[in-house]
């Protein structure tokens, strides 16, 4: 299950050298690197007309990625950060399905809210043409190095369609595994239910090695689990990181869409202290 996201950070994450990048794609960009003969197969839009005028056969574009850092999906499936309310039997009528704008409901679980704000992520950064990545320590490890396409939403889709929130490998554990292999200036997206003061640590860690976090929380209390995401998001706010809190039973678009600010009130208390494990 998707929903559509408007308003998403969506930061230009540029890749050192800029303009300079040089790595051919088979997709259409804004960049065109040449032309080439046009070989069997080659879609008709890329035929460079001038060019195939002046030398007397088919010549078509090469392009380059444009100069952007990939963006990392991180899923927090660690065991015990999820919370789950009991979840009734839906009642559908088959009638329902053959229905337009019909709700369906997601189960009260932060790992089913957690795949689906993935999801619709992965689906919103691939339509404004960014690489995308996606890294989750289920049952199994999920890793898929960023690409673009539809393709590459339907290997998204995939993966979190078979991930179990039954890991035993803490988020942080899996970003201090993966940073070294991330492109400076890359969007690292977290999407956890923990309530640990680490994932501000991790986060800031992520902001000193030249990468641009983004943190959605998602309140496991909620969800009948531990309280603390009002703190850990003003903690992870406090340092210029953006944030989006996310609860049961809200409107995932829009919880998406709206930043977290920091109250009047949050702003004078001194910030609590507490254990990071």
């Amino acid at each position: 299950m998707m929903v559509d996201v408007r308003g998403f950070p969506n930061p230009p994450g540029l890749l050192p050298g800029g303009e300079a990048l040089r790595r051919r794609t088979h997709q259409v960009t804004p960049n065109a690197a040449g032309i080439r003969e046009y070989y069997t197969g080659d879609p008709l839009n890329r035929i460079h007309w001038l060019s195939t005028a002046r030398r007397g056969r088919l010549m078509v574009k090469e392009f380059e990625l444009d100069p952007l850092a990939d963006v990392w999906i991180f899923v927090d499936a660690y065991l015990h950060v999820q919370a789950s309310l009991p979840d009734p039997p839906p009642e559908y009528n088959l009638k329902d399905f053959w229905q337009k704008n019909v709700k369906i409901n997601l189960p009260p679980s932060t790992a089913e809210y957690a795949v689906t704000i993935a999801a619709s992520l992965a689906r919103e950064y691939l339509r404004h043409g960014r690489a995308v990545g996606l890294a989750a320590v289920g049952r199994y490890l999920s890793l898929l190095p960023p690409d673009r396409g539809g393709r590459q939403l339907g290997k998204i889709l995939e993966a979190l369609s078979l991930l179990q929130a039954e890991g035993d490998l803490p988020l942080r554990g899996l970003i201090e595994t993966q940073v070294k292999h991330m492109t400076r200036g890359s969007t690292v997206v977290l999407i956890t239910a923990s309530v640990r003061m680490e994932i501000s640590i991790v986060a800031e860690l992520l902001l000193r090695r030249g990468l641009r976090p983004v943190v959605v929380l998602i309140d496991a209390s909620t969800f009948g689990g531990s309280k603390g995401t009002e703190r850990l998001a003003f903690e992870v706010s406090s340092i210029g990181i953006p944030v989006r809190t996310v609860a049961c039973q809200v409107d995932l678009a829009q919880a998406l869409t709206e930043s977290y600010h920091i109250k009047p009130a949050q702003a004078e208390e001194p910030s609590p202290q507490t254990n990071a494990d």
